[in-house]
């Protein structure tokens, strides 16, 4: 923030004051078009700006003309009147809150709430798939044509030990291709081993994805362009159809050819032992899809981990249920009535579950404000999407998208199949018993002492499975990692962060 633009912002009365973090689009014109009505009178030259009269004129209603990545609280000191609001589409920009000791706390991150101390280049994250190559590719093309010299920055995270599922050599040979700058980051097992609290801190829970920021600062670049949340919001993968009600019908379509462009064979993971097909309630809430429980079985732990004591005052979890109690009524009775097809219901479900919490929550702006860097997700909140909202889903992954970018892509890109995108655990070699780098960090850190220091954890279910990964630990081709290591990064991320900020033990 420079001089004139500190928060909170306020009006020429000092009467309604507010925060905002990100960014407001169209923030010209709107400005324009409030100076043209009289009465109005900006004080600073800020987009945060546009929250405060926009306010004074419509009132609540303002959030019909606020287009962008953007949170924000509002204070009318006339009325004692608090008001906080986010995007309204997808909640790029998180906001969270709590009631403490009697005081409504609002906050970007949950560990807010705990005692803690108090022109930009453009890079682009480049993975081996058509999403980031495409938004690379165009973004070069505009560079070039106003600057012949321009450079661009690509980033990629290469997994070496991996084999085939390393996207770092496609990812290189599109950086070649564009004529970009690469930047691989390797090294990733080292990395996680040596900044694992930060990992754990920047997501509050776990993220491989937080060891880009290092790279993005040794490079000064502040500033990116990703496609985050393109498939959410237009039916754009095949993992969409095992969620809907017909299995079968996923079964029949999985590995298919479509011309030179494949189905993804992308694997539906369940961390807990919860069938993804039971939560019957939850399930004919929302006319049978399953999306919202294969969701929570996928990113949930469960019951089992959780101790007696525990689970006496809280109940057993059910997130499926949660979910769909939470979907507003107007969207269950366009389901029930069957307005809406189960696979319009499955979307919406995914866009307010997997798109808002994981991809661009904890994935995306959590990491890269923990690293001052910004990340525009070109996808959301464009023209482009109100396209893809009213374009009928056809069953190829990405088929709009790849037809596109066509043009911008290499062949070899267009006709790729779709792989899921993981970071690879080490594996070891046949007859080897050697504990490979993240077994040997669950033993050290994962003890009976930490566990029932959090006080709510079932050490007994979580020894079960630390004994179990680390005397016969399974590597999925695919790359994906144990289900049991799954849950022990869920409980090392509980022990990491009690310890830093002197968590007491939990007790009933």
């Amino acid at each position: 923030m420079g001089p004139g633009l500190g928060h909170p912002l306020s009006d020429e009365d000092e009467r309604i004051h507010c925060v905002v973090s990100g960014e407001l689009y169209d923030h010209e014109r709107i400005r324009a078009e409030l100076e043209a009505k009289g009465s109005v009178f900006f004080k600073t030259k800020s987009d945060s700006e546009l929250v405060v009269h926009p306010y004074k004129h419509d009132g609540l209603d303002l959030l019909t003309s606020l287009r962008g990545e953007f949170a924000f609280v509002l204070y009318d000191s006339s009325k004692q009147f608090f008001f906080a609001a986010r995007d309204r589409c997808f909640g790029i920009k998180p906001l969270y809150y709590t009631v403490l000791d009697g005081k409504l706390l609002v906050a970007s991150e949950m560990k807010a709430f705990l005692p803690l101390d108090r022109v930009v280049p453009v890079g682009i994250y480049l993975s081996g798939g058509i999403d980031s190559s495409a938004i690379a590719a165009m973004v070069m093309q505009l560079l070039k044509e106003k600057d012949p010299n321009a450079k661009l920055a690509t980033f990629t995270l290469s997994f070496p030990h991996a084999g085939d599922i390393d996207e770092g050599p496609i990812a290189s040979r599109t950086a070649a291709a564009i004529g970009a700058e690469e930047h691989m980051v390797k090294s990733l097992l080292s990395g996680i081993r040596n900044n694992l609290f930060s990992l754990c801190m920047a997501r509050e829970s776990f993220s491989s994805r937080s060891l880009f920021g290092r790279k993005d600062k040794r490079a000064q670049m502040n500033s990116w362009v990703d496609m985050r949340g393109s498939l959410s919001t237009i039916c754009g993968h095949g993992i969409l159809l095992v969620w809907l009600s017909d299995w079968s019908f996923h079964r029949t379509l999985k590995g298919k050819q479509y011309g030179k462009i494949q189905l993804a064979a992308v694997p539906l993971t369940s961390v807990s032992k919860n069938s993804t097909g039971d939560a019957k309630l939850a399930r004919k809430m929302l006319r049978g899809i399953s999306t919202h429980r294969a969701y929570t079985a996928a990113t949930t732990a469960g019951p089992d981990v959780y101790n007696a004591a525990t689970l006496a005052i809280t109940g057993e979890p059910d997130g499926a249920l949660n979910i769909a109690e939470g979907t507003p009524p107007p969207i269950r009775e366009k389901s029930v009535s069957g307005q809406w097809h189960p696979l319009n219901v499955a979307s919406y479900v995914t866009t307010k579950t997997l798109l808002q919490n994981a991809i661009l929550n904890s994935i995306g702006e959590r990491t890269e404000m923990a690293n001052s860097v910004e990340a525009r997700p070109t996808i959301l909140g464009s023209p482009s999407r109100r396209v893809h909202q009213h374009t009928p889903s056809i069953c190829e992954d990405k088929w709009i998208l790849r037809e596109v970018v066509k043009p911008y892509v290499t062949e070899e890109l267009y006709a790729r199949k779709k792989l899921s995108y993981n970071a690879p655990p080490s594996r070891r070699a046949e007859g080897d018993s050697r504990l490979v780098p993240l077994q040997q960090k669950f033993k050290d850190r994962i003890t009976r002492q930490t566990v029932e220091r959090i006080g709510f954890l079932n050490w007994i279910v979580v020894e079960e499975l630390l004994e179990g990964y680390l005397t016969s630990p399974t590597f999925p081709p695919d790359g994906s990692l144990d289900r049991r290591a799954q849950l022990l990064l869920y409980a090392l991320s509980l022990v990491v962060l009690g310890e830093k900020f002197g968590v007491d033990t939990w007790r009933p």
